[in-house]
């Protein structure tokens, strides 16, 4: 291997790996010889196999990649980076031991482990979708306002968006815990996230000078996609999804299914790809990092509440758009909280019950599911998952330049695959096993 092969790291005093090496790497079936220990090329997606020493590698073209960077280190897939040092992960509401990881914590501290930055999401059933207004009954048992009937309130329906009626409400049940990112993408995390697998920095963000704490935009739903098939390999996990007939914005360049070229500066991202699940059935099988759910996000969103907001925060006839004073700017960056110039770092402003921020406002957030615009059905549903076969995907939560009507938390918006706007951003989830 060349360059330095191993580096100590401070935290825990674990060896860990170089990012690159270049043209000194071939691919024997069974095992590989890297930095003093063997490693078993299992391969499960696309020529990428999981190392017994805890690195994830992957054999493309001449180029070896392994594990997560961490400042001039790569953690196990079982750490998270915090401050530019390998950390053991959160459990639950204790914390791994040294050694100890997802595989082996859980017995020690009740749950599954939950890495920094993230928030854990038990299953549960709620009420997705918005009130319809005066005069109409609300369902048997819904306890929001904003209808006649059972459960009437004071409060009015969440605005003239409801016109449309594609918010019915129904119940919905969600039956697998999540943990869900705490906080929108980072440029930062994106820039991090990628360039152990393309050897370059893009940051395709329109708001650079905004830095890197503010939320990646300009992204593509397929480029999200991408993204989180990598964050998941660098973890050791299985990607939630397959990509294939892959083109890149930038003079169409067709690169099958080495999706990971487009993400650089000189490909601009991915224009098409089909992209369809990696082995399983439902998006809630996977194991590595995916997007939300349509009704995953409303439900961290609503975060326990049936309002139009979190916290228990109503729409009212006076608050429909910029107008200000409003307990929204508490809560998020919109029309009536900033400028409209500009995203702004996240988490600066209040988290939502459950511990998570920007679910209202900043940039929109993609979501896995498809979308023709037409309303839910109001039958109760258990883990639904949209129309995975439509061009036209769901966009939730508003941005910096969205009215108060457009951040609440049953509102729903659709945008193209391939578009990548100043608004748009997103935020990631994964199915948890306890």
């Amino acid at each position: 291997m060349s360059g330095e092969d191993v580096r100590r790291n401070e935290a825990y005093e674990r060896p860990c790996r170089a990012v690159w090496a270049f043209g000194a790497v071939a691919v024997v079936l069974g095992s590989l010889w890297v930095s003093g220990c063997i490693t078993k090329y299992d391969t499960f997606s696309q020529g990428i196999g999981v190392g017994e020493c805890g690195s994830v590698l992957d054999v493309l073209e001449e180029d070896l990649v392994v594990g997560v960077v961490c400042g001039d280190v790569v953690c196990s897939p079982l750490e998270s980076c915090v401050e530019e040092k390998c950390r053991v992960v959160g459990c639950g509401d204790g914390e791994c031991g040294e050694g100890e990881g997802c595989g082996n914590c859980p017995g020690d501290c009740g749950g599954e482990c939950i890495q920094s930055g993230f928030v854990r999401i038990e299953p549960g059933t709620f009420w997705m979708g918005s009130p319809a207004g005066e005069g109409e009954a609300c369902p048997v048992g819904y306890g929001g306002g904003g209808c006649d009937g059972s459960g009437a309130g004071e409060t009015i329906a969440e605005g003239p968006m409801t016109i449309r009626g594609d918010e019915p409400l129904h119940q919905v049940t969600l039956t697998r815990a999540i943990e869900m990112k705490a906080a929108e993408v980072t440029q930062e995390e994106w820039r991090r996230g990628l360039e152990p697998w393309t050897g370059s920095e893009w940051n395709p963000s329109n708001f650079k000078n905004c830095g890197g704490s503010c939320p990646v935009e300009r992204v593509s739903w397929y480029d999200v996609i991408a993204f989180l098939n990598l964050k998941s390999l660098s973890s050791g996990l299985k990607p939630c999804y397959s990509i294939e007939d892959v083109v890149c914005r930038t003079a169409s360049t067709d690169v099958g299914s080495d999706y990971y070229k487009c993400m650089r500066n000189s490909m601009a991202g991915i224009g098409s790809a089909n992209v369809s699940l990696n082995g399983v059935e439902s998006v809630y099988d996977c194991e590595g990092y995916r997007l939300p759910t349509e009704a995953e996000w409303e439900y961290a969103a609503r975060a326990g509440h049936d309002s139009a907001y979190s916290g228990g925060l109503e729409m009212d006839a006076g608050h429909w758009e910029c107008e200000v004073p409003f307990g929204l700017t508490e809560l998020g960056w919109y029309c009536g909280s900033g400028d409209g110039k500009s995203s702004a770092a996240v988490g600066g402003k209040a988290a939502n019950d459950w511990g998570l921020y920007d679910m209202h406002g900043n940039v929109w957030e993609w979501c896995w599911d498809g979308w023709d615009g037409l309303p839910y059905e109001t039958d109760a549903a258990t883990d639904p998952d949209g129309q995975a076969g439509w061009s036209e995907r769901v966009v939730r939560g508003g941005s910096f330049v969205a009215k108060a009507q457009d951040l609440r938390s049953g509102n729903r918006a659709r945008a193209d695959r391939q578009a990548f706007r100043v608004d748009v951003g997103f935020r990631y989830c994964r199915t948890l096993k306890w």
